[in-house]
């Protein structure tokens, strides 16, 4: 679930965090069904954590009497950032990351250069989209390299190229 939990930007933006608490049915086959929040946190959260746990591969079933049987599970999803390290609006890549300690990923791969020479390497109208990953999230996602939280940054260049097909 951590490789899909994205934060919501709405989220970022209002700066909410916090346990939404869901509650769903894991069928005989392993499937989920009757996904729904108990308590919600909002700014795109609670259905942030419906997406992911619908695309969840299937579970465990209960096994009563060595049959397999539905079992009723509820499940909290902690969304939490650390807000003091996130952009600000008239912020450069080079001001916010030049003595940052965060695992900076740039389209899927890790960034190993010169922090000081991003504004070169990547433009702001070139990012889609920005992801801060903090705490358990990121530690679980990219173990010890991540205890000092995440931050990926997808460039609409890698985007549109995924997005192509190529001649064989």
């Amino acid at each position: 679930m951590s490789e899909n939990l994205k934060y919501p930007d709405k989220a970022m933006q209002e700066k909410i965090q916090g346990k939404v608490f869901c509650e769903f049915v894991i069928e005989k086959d392993g499937s989920l069904s009757n996904l729904k929040i108990i308590k919600g946190i909002g700014g795109g959260c609670d259905e942030e954590t419906i997406r992911v746990l619908s695309l969840s591969p299937k579970w465990e079933p209960g096994i009563q009497n060595g049959k397999p049987v539905r079992v009723s599970y509820s499940l909290p999803i902690t969304f939490r950032a650390d807000f003091s390290v996130h952009p600000q609006p008239h912020s450069s890549l080079a001001e916010i990351f030049a003595d940052n300690k965060r695992l900076l990923i740039i389209d899927s791969a890790e960034y190993k250069g010169d922090r000081s020479k991003l504004n070169d390497i990547i433009k702001p109208t070139d990012i889609e989209k920005i992801y801060f990953t903090d705490g358990e999230s990121a530690i679980m996602k990219y173990g010890d390299q991540g205890k000092d939280g995440v931050t990926e940054i997808f460039t609409k260049k890698k985007s549109q190229n995924k997005n192509q097909t190529h001649p064989n």
